[in-house]
């Protein structure tokens, strides 16, 4: 009976066929934990849920992450640290360590969630133009602004 009051077809329609088949939101991977290891520099800023940028050597910074957590000790020492470590050489991290002063021989280790890949690759040319001292192979602090652009220039709206 309802049939004969609303005209319903007799083909198979779908949901997309009201909104044709363009995706509104693309598809973007998202990694939930990782760890990173660096020289141990910026500790006293150093906190849960502060925003990350990840800057390739040669190729410029290609995405962002939150600390979740993070462990100031020797190489050697780490694997006991950190829950989930998986694979895990000392000898891959000893580069990071510091060399002298009060935190010689040791790594900072940067567990991350929410990697998410920009959509395109900020340069260092690009993140030059906006902070001409920028210098990718140290740990440091960036100002809002530097921050908020790279953002902006790495996921370009539209």
């Amino acid at each position: 009976r309802a049939k004969s009051l609303i005209d319903v077809p007799n083909v198979d329609t779908r949901q997309d066929s009201l909104f044709g088949s363009e995706v509104l939101q693309p598809y973007r991977r998202v990694f939930l934990n990782n760890i990173t290891y660096c020289y141990p520099a910026g500790l006293k800023r150093m906190r849960r849920g502060l925003p990350l940028l990840f800057y390739v050597n040669g190729v410029g910074i290609v995405g962002s992450a939150r600390v979740e957590d993070w462990h100031l000790d020797e190489p050697s020492s780490l694997y006991n640290s950190i829950d989930e470590m998986g694979y895990f050489d000392p000898e891959d991290v000893k580069e990071h360590a510091a060399e002298s002063g009060p935190l010689e021989g040791k790594v900072l280790v940067i567990r991350f969630q929410w990697y998410r890949p920009f959509r395109r690759t900020v340069t260092l040319d690009e993140i030059r133009k906006l902070e001409a001292g920028f210098n990718p192979q140290r740990t440091r602090a960036l100002s809002t602004h530097l921050f908020h652009a790279i953002m902006a220039a790495g996921n370009p709206a539209g």
